[in-house]
């Protein structure tokens, strides 16, 4: 009998034992094979065998100093724009030629937007690839956040948007244009022609002088100018943004003053907020009219809550969590102001009891209350 009972266990046991060993012997099938995923790191660079057109690393280097860029062509403008790391790898392509990728990380997002109106070839438009995209598939270079990616491929068809799509991935976060270049009229725009310079340097190198004036960098200057064609007539539209309102409103004054002093070209201005707009060319003042009319500025508040939770939902324009703060707050002071004034009932309920019950008790006693008795009855 003990042993027809034991012929069922040994029989479950020899099943267990054959399911362990299936399952030591594919996880040790799959550990030899290559990891086909790694961690993201903060280089950006595609995972190992992530693209089988990247055969092997031909170089790499890495700048974490501003001063190791002088031998890069635009290590000044990367300076310039606030630079925090650089680094580029070179690929071997299967069957042959080369990938380069270069990745530029900033202070900002408007510093690479600003590297990116400025190093471009052609209209720098919507990613993906990233924020903001230029090129073609052989040489690509877009910006997200505040990185500056470039691409040089060897190889037909799409690899370079391919790789552009997986380095994107890898940075995640995500920014809007900047502020001033959303303000730049749309009609009659030249994309071509725009850049978006923040420092003398990009200034000297990529932008025409504003009005016939040099301009004092300072501290968040920035400056968007782009060339502009309406009912047959052309100029250039430059549009600074200052630092304070008191700045552009000083700026504002000295420029008044060249209003007609050219003969060959029309100066119009208009300031709004801490944004001037200098317009130049042969325009008529209904054609200035209809460009410098959409420069609006406006001031835009965020709650921080709002910033932390932005899918939080909202009602009359204000965030659900917010009011949720506002109104137990209310209640908590309602509630206080409540208990106050039971408080207060239950101790004159108490003093009226106590003298009818015990007249001479030691509250009520008149050694006690002879100062605030009125004596009426003296």
């Amino acid at each position: 009998m003990l042993g027809r009972r034991g012929t069922p266990h040994n029989g479950l046991m020899r099943r267990y034992l054959l399911l362990i060993c299936l399952f030591v012997g594919s996880s040790g099938s799959t550990l030899s094979l290559p990891a086909q995923t790694q961690l993201i790191t903060g280089n950006y660079f595609p995972a190992d065998l992530e693209f089988v057109e990247l055969k092997s690393v031909d170089s790499q280097r890495e700048l974490g100093e501003s001063a190791s860029l002088a031998e890069l062509p635009e290590g000044a403008l990367f300076t310039e724009a606030g630079f925090r790391h650089y680094a580029r790898r070179s690929y071997r392509l299967n069957p042959s030629g080369l990938l380069t990728l270069e990745t530029v990380t900033l202070n900002d997002s408007k510093a690479a937007y600003s590297l990116l109106s400025l190093l471009r070839n052609g209209v720098v438009t919507k990613g993906p690839p990233g924020d903001f995209a230029e090129g073609s598939d052989q040489n690509l270079m877009f910006c997200q956040s505040n990185v500056l990616v470039r691409i040089r491929s060897e190889a037909p068809g799409d690899l370079a948007r391919r790789v552009a799509r997986s380095v994107g991935n890898r940075i995640a976060r995500r920014e809007h244009e900047p502020s001033l270049i959303a303000n730049l009229p749309k009609l009659g725009l030249d994309p071509v022609s725009l850049r978006y310079c923040l420092g003398p340097l990009a200034f000297a190198r990529y932008a025409q002088p504003v009005a016939g004036k040099s301009i004092e960098f300072r501290d968040e200057l920035e400056i968007a100018q782009a060339r502009y064609s309406l009912e047959n007539q052309t100029g250039i539209l430059s549009l600074v943004g200052f630092p304070t309102v008191q700045l552009a409103d000083e700026y504002f004054e000295s420029l008044f003053g060249l209003m007609g002093s050219s003969s060959q070209a029309q100066l119009y201005f208009k300031k709004s907020g801490p944004m001037l707009a200098i317009l130049e060319g042969n325009f008529a003042p209904r054609t200035a009219d209809r460009l410098l009319g959409s420069i609006e500025f406006s001031y835009s508040v965020k709650w921080i809550y709002d910033a932390r939770n932005r899918a939080s939902a909202g009602m009359w324009g204000v965030s659900t969590g917010l009011m949720g703060t506002v109104v137990r707050s209310l209640a908590l002071t309602g509630l206080l102001a409540g208990l106050s004034l039971l408080a207060g009932g239950l101790f004159a309920t108490l003093r009226l009891l106590l003298r009818g019950y015990a007249p001479n008790n030691l509250l009520d006693r008149r050694s006690r209350t002879e100062l605030i008795r009125l004596r009426f009855d003296e």
